[in-house]
This record gives structure tokens, sequence and C-alpha cells, in this order.
């Protein structure tokens, strides 16, 4: 009889245990998918997009729009030189030249 009972109470115990860490499991889950919609939710508020054309200089490559030129960092756009873009991106003013961190582009 003790052997039951010691059986019974330990898998009450492992029962627990499971509940506990799939509950845990689903927690972080949740947590992680709405950590991760803030910090888009954040890009989307930084982001600019911009409309020119993609040229390549002796420093790299440029989006030249009606309002200046953006450097080209992130994506590999080197297929692209010389067409009309729509650029979606981070945009860093900085006092020598404006960089834009670029996250989409899309042909025009």
């Amino acid at each position: 009889m003790r052997f039951f009972t010691a059986i019974l109470i330990g898998s009450m115990v492992a029962s627990s245990t499971l509940a506990m860490a799939s509950s845990s499991a689903e927690t972080i889950k949740a947590t992680t998918e709405k950590t991760t919609v803030a910090l888009e939710s954040n890009l989307e508020k930084i982001q600019k997009s911009l409309s020119g054309v993609v040229k390549k200089t002796p420093e790299g490559l440029i989006l030249e729009t009606d309002d200046g030129a953006y450097r080209l960092k992130g994506l590999s756009l080197d297929e692209i030189i010389g067409k009309e873009v729509h650029i979606t991106g981070v945009v860093k003013q900085g006092k020598e030249e404006s960089i834009i961190y670029v996250v989409k582009a899309d042909v025009r």
C-alpha cells in the first residue's frame, strides 16, 4: 500500500511540475510575442520612406532625392543602381552626411 501511495504522490508531483512548466513556456512565448510586436511598432515609428535614384560613388551607394543625398546602408542594392526606387528605413542625420539604414527597397 505504501508503494502505491508513493507512486500516486510521485505522479501528482510530476503532473503539477509539467503543468507549471507548460504554463511558464506559454507565459514566455506570450511575453516574447508582445515584445516583438512592440519593437516592430517602435521601428515603424522611426522609419522614413524616401524616393529617388540609386547611384554609385567612390564612397558607396547613395539615394539621390529631391531633398538631398543619403548614403545607403544595410541591404545589398547593387542590382538597382541607376533605377528609381522607393526606400524605407531609419535615417541618421549627420553634420557631414545623411545615412539611411535600408529595411525595404521597391523599384518603381
